[in-house]
């Protein structure tokens, strides 16, 4: 294990057993700025963390990030197919999934900060069979206002300024719908969607319903925050009732506190 490496867990036993919170976001800027962040295996993938960020801390400390995707992506795309990663962030799950045989994957991304840590992993990792989109997805074509999260939670970009956040503020990102950029004769290979997009899922929902038909044998992780959902105008049991109403069923069952992944899987 390498001294850089030795770093950083340390610096993560710290922030994670210290009571007191003031100091620690600055001690792992001034630690990055001496060491830059630090290449690891993970889950079988190369990954580069900067653990000044929550879940590449986490990663780090080898704790478990977001099993109910993880545990799904192995179980669902086992025999191949392709996995749609909607807010793909810097490809982790992306990752994990084309690492596995006869998996392709289609990874949606707006936020420039993020693509370029995701390109660095699909090279990390010499993939060749990942498709990346710079947009978001939404129900129209548009520029939209994206608000970049603070490089400690950069997994909390949003198209909403939600209280309590923290952003380092606004840029304009082309915003295009799902059937705008992939062809409908890839749909009825796609077997897995994971959409995580910080309450605008229903937005990206509405853009896939004219494909929802060819969708209705895929499985959809749907991470479900009622109060991220609210401040984009819908809700969690509009969210419900979309895949109600194309014939799939959700396994946890619906929830209007907290927030938690959702999977939606087709009707037997």
């Amino acid at each position: 294990m390498t001294l850089k490496r030795l770093a950083w867990i340390a610096y993560g036993h710290y922030y994670e057993s210290f009571p007191l919170e003031r100091g620690k976001y600055l001690l792992g800027r001034a630690i990055r700025a001496l060491l830059g962040p630090v290449v690891c295996r993970l889950d079988g993938g190369v990954f580069e963390l900067d653990p000044v960020g929550l879940v590449d801390r986490r990663l780090l400390l080898r704790r478990r990030h977001d099993t109910v995707v993880l545990d799904l992506i192995r179980e669902v795309l086992v025999d191949g197919g392709t996995f749609v990663d909607v807010g793909a962030n810097a490809g982790y799950f992306s990752v994990l999934a084309a690492l596995l045989p006869n998996v392709q994957v289609l990874a949606f991304e707006p936020s420039p900060r993020e693509l370029a840590r995701l390109f660095r992993h699909l090279q990390l990792n010499s993939l060749g069979n990942v498709t990346v989109f710079p947009f978001g997805l939404s129900d129209r074509a548009a520029l939209e206002d994206l608000w970049v999260a603070r490089d400690s939670n950069p997994g909390m970009n949003s198209t909403r300024q939600l209280t309590g956040r923290g952003n380092l503020g606004k840029i304009s990102r082309p915003f295009k719908r799902f059937t705008d950029l992939v062809p409908a004769s890839q749909v009825p290979g796609i077997k897995l969607v994971k959409l995580d997009v910080e309450g605008a899922e229903m937005k990206v929902l509405r853009g896939l319903e004219t494909e929802m038909g060819a969708l209705s044998f895929a499985t959809f992780v749907v991470e479900i925050s009622p109060e991220w959902l609210a401040s984009n105008g819908s809700s969690v049991d509009e969210i419900y009732e979309f895949f109600n109403s194309h014939g799939l069923k959700p396994t946890s069952g619906l929830s209007r506190t907290g927030q938690y992944d959702e999977v939606f899987r087709p009707g037997r």
